[in-house]
């Protein structure tokens, strides 16, 4: 049971802490990625984006965290 808390802490933390950043600090995310090279301001589509993605990636995180306390992940 302790292996299946600590991988769901574990997909809790790294996808779900990104994914959360990526929601809320959408322009500081932008400008430590290299998708934002030469620009002076990021756009209203790639804000838009990152929003999404961070949504996509904390939905993915929860998913993972049900199916690893359910016990599908009992291979790993």
């Amino acid at each position: 049971m302790t292996d299946r808390i600590v991988l769901s802490v574990f997909f809790l933390v790294v996808f779900g802490g990104f994914g959360v950043l990526n929601i809320l600090y959408t322009e500081f995310m932008i400008r430590t990625t290299s998708s934002f090279k030469n620009q002076k301001k990021a756009t209203k589509a790639m804000i838009k984006r990152f929003k999404i993605s961070g949504y996509i990636t904390v939905v993915f995180s929860v998913i993972m965290v049900i199916i690893t306390l359910i016990g599908g992940l009992k291979g790993i």
